[in-house]
């Protein structure tokens, strides 16, 4: 893309900054999953009840937790080198992330020992506090979860109708459900806790409801769901960050199987 729009000089930086990008993501996921896995073992089983080598520490179980999925769950499944051969995982993933979601949605509606009264919640939100370390907080997050430009080559070239139509569809439809799932999980995220002083001083401390103690079976099941939806969602990062490094490296473009396994 970079050879047909701006020639062959401007392959070098845009694959290499498209590689930087998505090595970027992928290092995200596995700092994230490597807090993430500890903090749900600890809320299901209590501290007390874990070896340190699986807890929280920095040097204990992050680092084991960041090794296991890095060396035996995200390079297997970052092997193919097409996207098509993660459709089963990805939608798997898409599918735990919905579930978190409707999760969160249901217990804030449902829930009564949570929320005793929806119009109260309503009525106590603070609904615009703009600070500065709120958009600190907020704007890489927003700009991370919408930076999936360089994977847009790769879906494009494995589509059986290869029109810009087609791929403006998919990807007009795919934001538009990842914004209103966004929308939903933050919105009753947030009016959830609004009741509950000590749960919303965690979510204030931690800038992340996932860490927060919800007194529920299904928000932890969801959480633990979300562990497979990462899962998915890293090897859909190494696919595209290995084709434009075949691109920058390989003079004919085709990367051998050898030197995929090395890549990887």
């Amino acid at each position: 893309m970079a050879a047909f729009c701006f020639g062959r000089k401007m392959v070098l930086v845009t694959g290499w900054s498209n590689v930087s990008t998505l090595l970027g993501f992928v290092v995200s996921y596995i700092v994230f999953l490597k807090t993430l896995i500890p903090h749900i073992l600890i809320v299901l089983f209590g501290e007390e009840n874990i070896p340190g080598i699986l807890s929280n520490g920095r040097y204990t179980g992050q680092l084991f937790w960041a090794t296991i999925y890095t060396f035996l769950i995200l390079t297997p499944l970052s092997m193919p080198r097409k996207i098509g051969a993660l459709r089963f995982n990805s939608m798997f993933g898409v599918c735990c992330s919905f579930y978190l979601v409707m999760c969160i949605v249901f217990m804030f509606f449902f829930d009564r020992t949570l929320v005793p009264d929806i119009g109260e919640a309503f009525k106590k939100a603070r609904y615009f506090n703009v600070t500065l370390d709120g958009m600190v907080d907020a704007i890489p997050f927003v700009v991370f979860a919408f930076m999936y430009q360089p994977n847009i080559p790769i879906i494009y070239r494995e589509l059986t109708t290869k029109t810009y139509g087609k791929m403006n569809k998919i990807v007009t439809i795919g934001s538009s459900f990842v914004v209103v799932l966004y929308i939903l999980a933050a919105s009753f995220g947030y009016l959830g806790l609004v009741g509950n002083d000590d749960m919303l001083a965690t979510l204030a401390e931690k800038n992340n409801i996932l860490e927060v103690l919800y007194p529920s079976a299904a928000f932890k099941v969801a959480i633990i769901g979300l562990v497979f939806a990462i899962f998915a969602a890293a090897p859909v990062c190494v696919l595209p960050a290995k084709d434009a490094f075949e691109e920058i490296v390989f003079a004919n473009g085709k990367m051998t199987m050898k030197w995929n396994v090395i890549t990887t």
